[in-house]
């Protein structure tokens, strides 16, 4: 293996992952007066935010949800040059049922209290399924106001079920609205998610509630990441700190130095992706922004990195799972299609037991009304698919997986084989990408950006954030950390602002929403008792 640990380094950092956790790191660091040595195991960068280019159009890992109380993701853009005037609001959330397009239902700013009314009558879910979803999520919210380490510790180890199970007043219809929320957002059931990511969740929508979400208007390559390289690049050119980026390195052993007293990480070893030889790299200080499982793959094997950082191994504990995504093209405009986030479900009596899910919890956003493009190719409906219940189709195949899940989208929307363009159409399983669960009892295995040693630093979605769940938020939130950790250790570097709070409900908000749930209550009997009498019926 070649070696390059006798190198002089001064002021500099490496950053191993180019997701946009490492992007973040690279971009404080860089405006901080640091050098930064970037390592990216694909030739691309931006993780699992990021577009591929195949097929003649660039295709995205899913669409993705960017909300309003995500400061520190929009502090990222406004530095980038990327204005929130380049996404577009999409506050409504489309519900369509099987044979019945183009007639849809929806629910709008769910978080809004202004909004309750019209979407307990949406026609969604019974006003009285609505009525007690929306009370459950309020109970949950306002869950102990003085929500201390105890009441923390216990809502971390209970899921969502298991909190909504706990009310005298709990239905399955309600439950499966939970469970229906949690894997659109994070790809994850309401029975594996723990109730105090969920209430943080809660927490942050209902202090944003006007308008719940935003979508970038263009994919992530061209509005988001073209300018974000651009910026890093601007920075790192001759005068200032530099820049330099490593494409298609995989890190493969982290070097430890014990010998100085303090242990620290003397060099990595890394190696062209696929192969498995490569050269040591000294590093003065580490960032390490790459997902969990990753991480472990690493480390799991090395004793002396166990005896001086042994908490770092929990990242063993923490569970993925791939949400799958369906980019597919038509021929033709398909009329009538909503320009919402669409939730394909199907309403079901099964043993008494109603579904609120389409097979492979199926939901879809119609980008060729979201993007704006010139591209011709772009004029006729475009759809962007994710299978966020992938479990079952993981292992048949990319060419199996996509013929089903399409045979699945034609039960709902009106379309033949002969509208597919499938010389565009595109499908990625994202099993080599999957997102991080807000699993029930991990919040205590999550890894601070910080470690016990002392020149290395955590990033990642899935590393303990004030914005808890697995999100773009998270992933930069962590990074700034990690970044403003290292930078601390470099005797030149310039101090940067410190991490903004996501924005979250505050006293006058909770006053609010407990009149809110003191109108709500005295219905509560009725609803339960007509959901009963709904499910005696022949």
């Amino acid at each position: 293996m070649a070696s390059k640990v006798g190198t002089q380094l001064r002021d500099s950092v490496t950053i191993v992952g180019g997701g946009i956790a490492g992007m973040t790191a690279a971009l404080k660091l860089l405006k901080a007066g640091v050098n930064v040595e970037l390592y990216e195991s694909r030739d691309t960068l931006g993780g699992k935010f990021a577009s591929v280019y195949a097929q003649g159009s660039y295709h995205e890992h899913a669409y993705h949800f960017l909300a309003d109380w995500c400061q520190n993701f929009w502090a990222i853009c406004e530095e980038i040059g990327v204005s929130q005037d380049a996404f577009e609001q999409r506050p409504a959330y489309v519900f369509l049922r099987r044979g019945e397009f183009p007639n849809t239902t929806a629910i709008s700013n769910l978080s809004s209290p202004e909004r309750i009314w019209t979407n307990l009558y949406s026609g969604v879910l019974p006003w009285y399924e609505m009525l007690l979803y929306v009370y459950s999520m309020l109970d949950l919210l306002l869950d102990n106001l003085n929500y201390d380490d105890t009441r923390r510790r216990f809502l971390n180890r209970i899921s969502i079920n298991g909190y909504i199970a706990s009310r005298p007043y709990a239905t399955d219809a309600a439950a499966l609205m939970h469970q229906n929320v949690m894997l659109r957002a994070f790809a994850s059931p309401s029975y594996r998610t723990s109730a105090r990511s969920y209430r943080n969740f809660l927490k942050y929508a209902f202090g944003s509630p006007n308008p719940n979400f935003f979508a970038l208007a263009s994919d992530t390559e061209t509005g988001f990441f073209k300018p974000f390289v651009q910026t890093l690049e601007d920075l790192g050119r001759t005068g200032g700190p530099s820049f330099k980026l490593h494409a298609g390195k995989s890190l493969t052993r982290l070097g430890l130095d014990t010998e100085a007293g303090q242990p620290r990480i003397s060099h990595i070893e890394v190696c062209d992706t696929g192969s498995t030889s490569g050269e040591c790299v000294p590093v003065q200080s580490l960032i390490v922004a790459i997902p969990p499982d990753n991480l472990f793959d690493v480390i799991r094997s090395d004793q002396a990195l166990y005896q001086v950082a042994p908490a770092l191994f929990d990242v063993q504990k923490l569970n993925s799972l791939p949400m799958a995504s369906l980019d597919l093209f038509l021929h033709r405009k398909l009329p009538d299609m909503p320009a919402e986030h669409v939730t394909l479900i199907d309403t079901v009596d099964e043993m008494l037991k109603p579904e609120f899910r389409s097979r492979y919890s199926l939901s879809l956003l119609d980008n060729s009304q979201l993007w704006r493009s010139t591209d011709a190719g772009h004029r006729n409906t475009f759809l962007n698919i994710v299978a966020a219940d992938y479990s079952n189709l993981a292992h048949l195949g990319d060419d199996v997986a996509q013929r089903i899940l399409i045979e699945e989208v034609m039960k709902y929307l009106p379309i033949q084989s002969g509208d597919i363009d499938w010389d565009k159409t595109h499908f990625t399983s994202n099993v080599d990408a999957p997102l991080f669960l807000n699993e029930v009892g991990t919040w205590e295995w999550r890894p601070e950006a910080t470690t016990t040693i002392q020149n290395l630093f955590i990033a990642g979605d899935y590393c303990k954030t004030e914005a808890d769940i697995v999100s773009l938020e998270s992933a930069v939130e962590s990074a700034i950390v990690a970044a403003q950790a290292a930078c601390a250790s470099l005797p030149g570097a310039q101090k940067f602002q410190t991490i903004e709070a996501p924005r979250e409900l505050k006293t006058p908000d909770f006053d609010q929403l407990l009149g809110l749930r003191r109108i709500l209550a005295p219905w509560i009997p009725s609803a339960q008792r007509a959901s009963q009498m709904q499910l005696k019926r022949p």
